[in-house]
């Protein structure tokens, strides 16, 4: 005759343990998750930084020392060409100091104040967004 406690070993040995398995499975599926998830915040980071260089490449593109700034400038080719046309004609209007071509300065002007300013607020955004 066997006792209960025989019993219950004997079944415990004979036949196996279901809660390894699912619990295995269990696990596995929770690291291929946390792989994924880490996965998908590493591409979305990098998406982003990608994005922010990108928008403070363009935004400094538009500052005075700029590839599109530095051409409204006395030495660039829409304000020098205002400038000479300017002397030529006598149209002191359009000189850097005048009523129209100091609208392009970068520092008071509408035109280009605004775009530096514009330029500034982009380039300082794209490097808050990359932290």
């Amino acid at each position: 005759m066997q006792s209960a406690i025989t019993r219950i070993t004997v079944a415990r040995l004979t036949r196996p343990s279901v809660s390894i398995l699912p619990r295995r499975n269990y696990v596995d599926a929770k690291g291929a998750f946390e792989n994924a998830k880490n996965a998908a915040v590493d591409a979305a980071t990098s998406a982003k930084n990608a994005a922010a260089d990108a928008a403070k490449k363009v935004a400094g593109a538009f500052k005075e020392d700029g590839k599109v700034g530095q051409e409204f400038t006395e030495a660039g080719r829409v304000g020098g060409t205002a400038q000479k046309a300017a002397e030529k004609t006598g149209a002191d209007a359009f000189k850097a100091d005048g009523s129209v071509g100091k609208q392009f300065n970068s520092k008071e002007g509408a035109a280009g104040g605004a775009a530096q300013k514009a330029a500034e607020k982009t380039e300082k955004a794209a490097k808050d967004a990359k932290h």
